[in-house]
């Protein structure tokens, strides 16, 4: 139900289904908004019937593809949000239909990396064939680099200081 200037409410039977309701109208505004600067003339309505299949397709029967649960409307993605906030750090208190189970495959050697590093320091190949990568410009830009530190990197030769006999000392 919209509500002029207080916005929309969503009631459903469960805590769930309503957030799927609020959700879907949510959307709805946001694409209404998005499509509105190219006007009616520019947009692509779907005919009555492709609107019943997509929404045959959108309110299809979840619990084929979850097993032998029954899951109610909009419990599944609200159970997902809700892991996403726990895994996050947020104590939502919400209790799972769903456990979450880890399984190892029993196919896979453990010898092998199951999550592969996200940086190397190895070179690969498509790199070095950059030109750039050698051009003069590049390779003083390199040299030139801890010149321009506000470290000094120079070794210098000062007297000592307060001493009738100074000597050279090398910093």
């Amino acid at each position: 139900m919209i509500l002029r200037n207080h916005g929309f409410v969503a009631c459903g039977e469960t805590i769930e289904e309503a957030w799927k309701y609020a959700f879907n109208v949510i959307n709805a505004c946001e694409v209404q908004v998005r499509a509105a600067p190219m006007g009616i003339d520019q947009l692509y309505l779907p005919s009555s019937e492709q609107q019943k299949r997509i929404a045959d397709v959108l309110h299809g029967n979840i619990n084929e593809a979850t097993g032998d649960k029954k899951w109610k409307i909009g419990e599944l993605e609200f159970e997902s949000l809700m892991r996403i906030l726990d895994n996050a750090g947020f104590r939502t208190g919400y209790v799972y239909r769903q456990p979450l189970i880890r399984t190892i495959d029993k196919t896979t050697s453990f010898k092998d990396v199951e999550v592969p590093p996200a940086a190397s320091s190895a070179t690969s190949f498509a790199e070095q064939t950059y030109p750039e990568a050698y051009s003069p410009t590049r390779q003083a830009q390199r040299t030139t680099e801890w010149r321009n530190s506000p470290n000094a990197y120079l070794k210098q030769e000062i007297e000592e200081t307060g001493t009738p006999n100074p000597k050279k000392v090398t910093k």
